[in-house]
């Protein structure tokens, strides 16, 4: 996918990791396949997604690596035990991946959104919920920020209506 992707557009300069499943539930009901499934998906995922795009992005010189993380990974809730791991680890990942990369040109972020109106994990949407628009314009402005600068961490918080 990757390969067909950067030959068909002359290359590759931005990766966003945005791929994601969640549950809720305690610590004592997640069984060890939901754990599988979410350390792969969540974590694995977004590893195996950097390390098959590293050579295009290295090759472009100036790119960017975007994950889309959560305030879970800062802010833990009960039920949260397998997606607040990810999010964590994910948040640990961004930061190590960056002084790895940085030399190269390429700079890693992470957008950490509160609530979105997806449905992931089973969250019923409110309309005070985050909307994609949301996340995806401020993915756009910390790609376009100013080649000198690296956004590190943006958390994005709903807002309720007044």
């Amino acid at each position: 996918m990757v390969a067909m992707a950067g030959a068909r557009h002359g290359g590759i300069d931005v990766l966003v990791n945005n791929a994601g499943i969640a549950f809720v539930t305690s610590f004592e009901s997640v069984t060890p396949d939901q754990w599988h499934d979410i350390i792969d998906t969540n974590l694995t995922g977004v590893f195996n997604c950097c390390r098959a795009v590293l050579p295009w992005l290295k090759a472009a010189g100036a790119s960017d690596i975007v994950n889309l993380g959560s305030r879970s990974g800062r802010y833990s809730f009960r039920g949260g035990t397998g997606y607040n791991t990810t999010k964590f680890g994910l948040q640990g990942f961004t930061e190590a991946l960056f002084l790895d990369l940085h030399q190269y040109g390429i700079r890693v972020s992470l957008v950490a959104p509160g609530t979105v109106a997806t449905g992931l994990g089973g969250t019923v949407p409110e309309e005070w919920h985050l909307l994609p628009g949301d996340v995806a314009k401020v993915v756009g402005d910390v790609i376009a920020a100013a080649p000198r600068a690296t956004v590190n961490w943006v958390e994005i918080r709903p807002s309720r209506p007044q």
